[in-house]
């Protein structure tokens, strides 16, 4: 955690050279996070369901044709080889870690507190470095590139929230009542 801490410190220092977002639109989406992300995790969910069955049949399928093109001498092209399945269970597996950061943060988020949003922030790095995974398992430039460019729009607009739950979140730890002793106890 002290890593993570740590990539939101730094964050947190270049967020304060950029432009901000203007305020209604972030106060709209401080107040709404926890819905946004429900939508998310419910179409994550979907998505996982359909795509999952159809990702087995389409790879049954190409491992039946590259069967058939390795028997005729063909190399194998349709790239459902080791790599291609690692890649592919990285994606999965990634997108589950993610799905339950992203559910576990709903609560919070609804309730304002830092919490949800440092549960945002840790399933954002975790897909940016899982895709990573996935991207360079595959060889795919392009697409690491693709994914810094979007994470680090996501980023953006996460810290620009950030202010909205780490002065919720510190608000209610003044709210505490602190321990006063009282001259009599003490003697």
């Amino acid at each position: 955690m002290e890593t993570v801490t740590s990539i939101e410190q730094q964050l947190v220092k270049i967020n304060k050279d950029l432009p901000k977002l203007p305020k209604g639109l972030t106060k709209w989406l401080a107040e709404y996070a926890w819905l946004l992300t429900l939508i998310g995790v419910v179409l994550s969910v979907l998505t996982l369901l359909a795509f999952v069955p159809l990702l087995l049949t389409v790879f049954g399928v190409l491992s039946v044709a590259n069967l058939s093109l390795g028997l005729a001498g063909y190399p194998n092209t349709y790239g459902s080889d080791a790599l291609g399945w690692f890649s592919i269970i990285v994606s999965i597996v990634s997108s589950l870690i993610v799905l339950y950061l992203e559910a576990t943060a709903i609560t919070p988020l609804k309730a304002k507190q830092y919490r949800g949003w440092q549960l945002l922030f840790c399933a954002s790095l975790i897909s940016l470095a899982l895709t990573i995974v996935s991207d360079i398992i595959t060889m795919q430039v392009g697409s690491i590139i693709m994914s810094l460019v979007f994470s680090a729009i996501g980023f953006y607009i996460l810290f620009q929230l950030r202010p909205y739950f780490a002065s919720a979140e510190t608000k209610t730890a003044d709210k505490k009542p602190a321990f006063k002793a009282s001259k009599t106890a003490i003697k």
